[in-house]
């Protein structure tokens, strides 16, 4: 049983987590098991007992200011029963009492708090920042004469991995290439990494204790970065090319995804165009902008447009633009063709458009020029197009919703991105990334997110993909104080039962669902290649197609 107490309101409160069969001092005093260092708390002011089966109790040690529970005033060294419900207050700061469910004790991924302004806060971050620069100035010279002496990435990793286990306090630590199983250091932790940083192609895990996830094991955490990348000049050019790949924000972790980012930087500074399908959320115009990015003109215009939120007149003018006297009123504008002449547009939702809209975009990008309507002459329209759908276009096209000649000019490169559900190894560190991005937007630090709630979020579908989850970030966050960590408590009912739901599937239903993913994990990294994918996953070509085959019957 662990009990969790919060003191204070608002941006300025804190967490602090106590264990059953103890008993805490409270006061003002920096050596109080709970310091609250505030003019109305005495330095020796309370004292608060759990007892085994996490029955709680308050006792007041004579303090100046008084300890109240539900309004009424202690006695000096009277103790007095309280429970979650209990209005307790410790001179003028309200104190609450929460009991934790199992998983929500610790924290399975750990965000950058903020310096709280308390004295025990200041004392851990000043202890943490001692035990920094005693390795960099004891450990990190050793380290750093190897990487110039033109070591590999793995010698200076292994190096590193060593320095860092023998003179800091951390509970474990990973080293190793980020897109691969093997592990170049590894120093067994008892659960999993709290801390995880990528540089290039390799990956750091780090499990600290709470009080060390702090100002100076987070700065120790770029050290490192910054030194793995001395050996980069060793690697293969592949790797190098990895390096210089300037990842969206969070850099997606899917191996599927990152397929996909990889080959989308290679065709950047081509005139392909480029069609992205995926379900709604999936990211489509996050990726169109890394293409736009990415490519020889990133300052070129980038323009883009929802066809399906126009109708059809209003979405023609949009595109095309307008003269002048078309109607009553009307003053003459460019359209989204012209705007982006020499650049990017990018047509989201092309499924939704008129048949009339999609003959006259072929005949702009067949004579690269557009007619505003209304025109008596034309303007240049020279445009790279990315397209986004979540329509089945193949099926429209047969029913004659949608034009081939047009698909097969928009459709140089198809993408499809996967859902969120797909991209497990993804979910986690999004959220963590929504989570921080809404935290700062209130002015509070969250500390992260703990390991029931970060298996519920796993656990859930996702049908709105990273939009759904990047909202969901904000509403949490919008009930969270300062200094705590996302619980399960916080999320949407639907999302903490999704646990519970896929707890109740078979072994075997269960099988199926990680056998699909991997099967088509390794053949988005294969390029479609089934010798390849059959050979990367172990099986024969044939057992490769029958496993297909089988999820398609029972699809």
């Amino acid at each position: 049983m662990r009990i969790e107490l919060r003191i204070g309101e608002g941006a300025q409160s804190r967490r602090q987590q106590l264990a059953a069969d103890a008993e805490y001092s409270v006061g003002s005093s920096a050596d109080n098991d709970i310091c609250i260092a505030l003019p109305t708390v005495s330095r020796q002011h309370a004292s608060l007992r759990v007892g085994i089966e996490g029955d709680l109790a308050v006792c007041d040690l004579g303090s100046r200011n008084g300890s109240y529970v539900d309004g009424e005033r202690l006695h000096a060294n009277q103790w007095a029963a309280i429970n979650a419900d209990t209005a307790v207050r410790i001179g003028s700061v309200l104190v609450q009492l929460q009991t934790l469910s199992a998983g929500d004790e610790d924290l399975a991924l750990a965000l950058t708090p903020e310096q709280p302004p308390l004295a025990a806060a200041a004392a851990e971050m000043t202890l943490a920042a001692s035990q920094v620069d005693r390795f960099t100035r004891r450990a990190l010279p050793a380290v750093l004469r190897l990487a110039h002496s033109g070591a590999s990435q793995l010698a200076l990793a292994q190096a590193l991995g060593e320095a860092l286990s023998r003179h800091l306090p951390i509970l474990g630590l990973e080293i190793g290439p980020l897109d691969a199983e093997e592990l170049w250091f590894a120093r067994p932790a008892p659960s999993a990494a709290n801390l995880v940083a990528e540089h290039g192609q390799i990956r750091l895990a780090l499990r600290l204790e709470p009080s060390q996830q702090s100002g100076p094991y987070l700065q120790l955490v770029e050290l490192v970065d910054a030194v793995l990348s001395l050996a980069h000049r060793q690697t293969a050019p592949a790797a190098a090319a990895e390096q210089a790949l300037l990842w969206p924000k969070p850099a997606p972790l899917d191996p599927v995804l990152r397929k996909l980012y990889r080959q989308a930087a290679r065709i950047a500074d081509s005139d392909v165009h480029v069609l992205v399908r995926g379900e709604s959320g999936t990211g489509k115009e996050l990726f169109a902008q890394f293409l736009h990015s990415q490519g020889a003109n990133p300052d070129a215009p980038l323009v883009a447009v929802n066809c399906a939120a126009f109708p059809e007149d209003l979405l023609e003018a949009e595109l095309f633009g307008v003269e002048k006297g078309v109607a009553t009123g009307v003053e003459a504008r460019p359209g989204m063709f012209e705007r982006a002449n020499g650049g990017t547009l990018f047509l989201d939702e092309i499924g939704d458009m008129a048949a009339a809209t999609q003959a006259r975009i072929l005949r702009v990008l067949q004579d690269q020029q557009v007619w505003r309507l209304g025109a008596s002459r034309a303007r240049p329209a020279q445009v790279r197009v990315i397209s986004a759908t979540h329509r089945d276009l193949a099926a429209m096209r047969r029913e004659g919703a949608f034009r081939s000649d047009l698909w097969h000019r928009i459709a140089d490169w198809e993408v499809e991105l996967p859902p969120l559900r797909e991209r497990q190894a993804d979910i986690g560190h999004l959220a963590l990334h929504f989570l921080g991005l809404a935290a700062a937007e209130r002015g509070i630090a969250v500390r992260g997110i703990t390991r029931l709630a970060l298996q519920q979020l796993c656990a859930y579908e996702w049908p709105g993909n990273v939009r759904e989850l990047q909202r969901e970030m904000k509403r949490a966050a919008a009930f969270m104080d300062h200094n705590a960590a996302l619980s399960s408590a916080e999320l949407r009912a639907e999302i903490r039962s999704a646990a519970s739901i896929n707890q109740g599937q078979s072994l075997s239903e269960l099988l199926k669902r990680a056998e699909r993913r991997i099967i088509d994990q390794a053949i988005a990294v294969s390029d479609g290649d089934m010798d390849a994918a059959a050979a990367q996953l172990g099986v024969s070509r044939a057992t490769l197609y029958r496993r297909l085959a089988e999820r398609d019957q029972s699809a």
